[in-house]
């Protein structure tokens, strides 16, 4: 069984027997019912990658009650210029994110046993295009005061820093 991205499950259409669960959950949590709306239409401006009605959203999402929704309205108006940039710029930093969360996976995994120099060799032998002992040789000339400012010291990393 091949389970779908959480980006396409987004947009795959309630079943009737899904439609009627929601309800009677919606109708059992009077919370649960006022945080409905806002979040559907959050979900929608994420979705068309639109900020020109985030004002008027966060006005509504202030007034519900439920203390979730109206601190993630406060929250978003304290830098309302990122979260539209956000919504609508095309850059992400998702290659930077998983990058970092790739590096500190392996610090984690040696649990605070090694120096920087232990710790850098592991993170190119577990960095995707690092699959020859040509490219750890390649990677030792790019140590630290070499003057090569690469995020994991490899070539494949270094194409993701300059681009």
């Amino acid at each position: 069984m091949v389970l779908a991205s959480t980006k396409r499950m987004g947009f795959l259409p309630l079943t009737e027997g899904e439609i009627a669960q929601l309800k009677a959950v919606r109708a059992a949590c009077p919370e649960l019912e006022k945080a409905h709306q806002p979040v559907r239409d959050f979900g929608q401006m994420r979705t068309l990658r639109t900020s020109a009605v985030l004002p008027d959203r966060i006005n509504d999402a202030r007034t519900v009650q439920p203390p979730g929704i109206t601190g993630c309205a406060r929250g978003l108006t304290c830098d309302l210029e990122a979260v539209a940039a956000g919504l609508t710029l095309p850059w992400n930093s998702g290659g930077t994110e998983g990058a970092v969360n790739r590096m500190k996976r392996v610090k984690r995994q040696l649990y605070g046993r090694v120096g920087c120099e232990l710790l850098r060799k592991m993170i190119l032998l577990q960095c995707p295009s690092a699959t020859a002992p040509q490219d750890l040789r390649q990677s030792r000339s790019a140590a630290p005061g070499n003057g090569v400012n690469w995020p994991l010291g490899c070539g494949c990393c270094r194409d993701r820093a300059s681009a």
